[in-house]
């Protein structure tokens, strides 16, 4: 199975143009604070597609590992490839009724955006915006308010919010307007439970399709609007926060009772995960699933594993995370400790 590499443009600015944007100007004709693309395989793109599906519900249950697992059959068939560049199907675009493309772009982008988060915001846990605020302030949302798609929680114990978008739309502009309305709902918010966020992130995914014509040469492009505080903010460092973080991999695997452990902040039964299912390169498999290869319709098997050091840090043996290594050379590694191999 092909384990793709493809890029993905991406372009942060400033929030002055929300202040500025009297005349409804296109957010593309404004010069960028940063530009800059991000590498991503077709495994770290399901992967994060799945967390994101598995971070909308606090209920898991089979049925939503099975819908969660499902782009890994189908991403291929969605995704194409543009000059190394990560571009939607330009033929398959054309099999899918408007609302088919519109769930698959949702979910897609949702994927895309959660790597920006994690690899170039340093967000190292995704928490769904209600499941925070229900979960960890012990507040209800008032129904009348818009909120943003994530609370992020940082790697220095701060907190941040990102409202996620996606677009086959060449313009971004009018989504990422109504993205900062919901983020400003969901900063007021969470100030007013005492919680002060350092960051407040809209960020759209521009679609590209790999259209033969040439006048169609627009890549898929991600854009940020960056608007960062200097005030006071809320830290939390309690380890436990990465549990939530590892508990989706857990559920992705099928292993539910694992998964609802971490995501109550307890730690995994040691005895079961201790002298079993580890590889001669110290990767443990939690779980596996079949799925067909794209075009040869052969079955494969899924696993996903996880380094013994992530294992020991989820089992109370220590609670030390920085000396897992991650292998350069073996591209199926993910950069939280994990794998996704193919038997």
């Amino acid at each position: 199975m092909n384990n793709w590499k493809r890029s993905v443009e991406f372009c942060e600015y400033d929030s002055l143009f929300f202040h500025n944007n009297n005349n409804n100007k296109d957010l593309r004709k404004e010069k960028a604070l940063k530009s800059s693309k991000f590498d991503v395989t077709k495994f770290e793109l399901s992967i994060a597609i799945a967390k994101g599906i598995l971070t909308k519900t606090s209920q898991i249950n089979n049925e939503t590992i099975a819908f969660a697992r499902s782009y890994f059959d189908i991403i291929d068939y969605v995704l194409d490839e543009k000059n190394g560049n990560l571009v939607f199907n330009y033929n398959n675009k054309q099999l899918l009724r408007d609302f088919t493309k519109t769930s698959f772009i949702g979910e897609i982008s949702q994927g895309i955006n959660y790597i920006y988060a994690t690899r170039c915001l340093n967000a190292d846990v995704i928490y769904d915006y209600s499941y925070f605020t229900k979960n960890f302030l012990l507040a209800n949302i008032p129904q009348k308010n818009k909120t943003p798609d994530y609370v992020l929680h940082y790697t220095d114990g701060s907190y941040g919010i990102l409202e996620s978008k996606g677009t086959l739309n060449a313009n971004p502009t009018n989504m990422i307007i109504n993205g900062h309305s919901q983020c400003e709902q969901g900063e007021c918010f969470l100030n007013s439970q005492k919680c002060t966020i350092k960051n407040s992130y809209v960020s759209a995914v521009s679609f590209g399709t790999s259209s033969m014509s040439p006048y169609n040469k627009r890549n898929t492009k991600l854009y940020c609007i960056d608007p960062t505080r200097e005030d006071k903010k809320t830290i939390s460092k309690d380890i436990k926060h990465l549990f939530y973080e590892y508990s989706k991999l857990f559920y992705l695997a099928g292993d539910i009772e694992a998964g609802n452990h971490l995501r109550n902040g307890e730690y995994l039964i040691s005895d079961n995960y201790k002298k079993q299912n580890f590889k001669k390169n110290e990767i443990f498999i939690i779980g596996s699933w079949p799925i067909y290869e794209y075009k040869s319709l052969e079955q494969v098997t899924i696993q996903i594993g996880l380094q013994r050091q992530v294992i020991d840090f989820l089992s109370g043996e220590t609670d030390n995370l920085s000396n897992y290594a991650k292998n350069e050379n073996d591209f199926l590694a993910l950069e939280d400790g994990s794998y996704v191999l193919i038997v």
